[in-house]
C-alpha cells in the first residue's frame, strides 16, 4: 500500500510516517523544508512542495 502524508513534519503527522514505515508501507511526504524529515528509509519518498 502506498501512502501520501501531508503535515509530515508535525507533531502527529510525524508519528504517523514512523508507524506506517513500521507497518513496511511505502510513504510519500510533501514538505517545504526536506530537512525537518530526520528519518531514513527506503520505503520513504521526500517531495519538496511551495503551499
Amino acid at each position: 500500500m502506498n501512502i501520501l502524508i501531508l503535515g509530515s513534519t508535525g507533531r502527529v503527522g510525524s508519528q504517523i510516517v514512523t508507524y506506517a514505515l513500521r507497518d513496511r508501507r511505502k510513504v510519500t511526504v510533501l514538505v517545504r523544508t526536506p530537512k525537518k524529515i530526520q528519518i531514513n528509509n527506503e520505503n520513504l519518498t521526500i517531495l519538496q512542495g511551495m503551499f
